[in-house]
This record gives C-alpha cells, sequence and structure tokens, in this order.
C-alpha cells in the first residue's frame, strides 16, 4: 500500500479553502485509462455523490470548474477527482 508520504506531488494547484485527499487513484470508469499520477479527489467542497473515483457512476466527461479567481481546477461533478 503507498503512504501519503509516497505519493507524487499534485498536479494542480487549489483555488484557497479546498485541499486534496492524498489517496492514490488508480482508475475512473470514464476512462479506458488509470488515472495519472498526481491526480487526486478535491476535499472542501461536495459532498461527492460517489465515495471514491474507481466507483463513480458519472459518466458525462463533464467537469465542474472550481475557482477562487486565480487559480482553478476541473472536477469529475460525481467523485470529486481532479480532471485539469
Amino acid at each position: 500500500m503507498t503512504t501519503a508520504a509516497e505519493l507524487p506531488a499534485p498536479i494542480s494547484v487549489l483555488p484557497a479553502g479546498l485541499t486534496f485527499r492524498m489517496v492514490e487513484v488508480l482508475t475512473h470508469p470514464s476512462s479506458f485509462y488509470p488515472v495519472h499520477p498526481g491526480r487526486y479527489v478535491v476535499e472542501g467542497v461536495g459532498p461527492w455523490d460517489a465515495a471514491s473515483p474507481e466507483v463513480c457512476t458519472d459518466l458525462s466527461n463533464k467537469g465542474v470548474w472550481l475557482s477562487d479567481g486565480v487559480n482553478e481546477v476541473l472536477v469529475c461533478p460525481g467523485c470529486g477527482l481532479d480532471c485539469t
């Protein structure tokens, strides 16, 4: 099992007040490909419908932009996975 200290740095810079859930994400049902290392679930908004990206049921491929006017991130509306 990978620990938070061993995880790659997040790819995105989050808007103020948001954090990443530093848990490795391996798959998302909307993709045929593994989730790129450094993609994590955004916390501080929600709650998301799915407990994790691996069980997300949102297959719309439509993201939700979260912004603080300086930084922005695109997330899956079903589970909060960073899709930026």
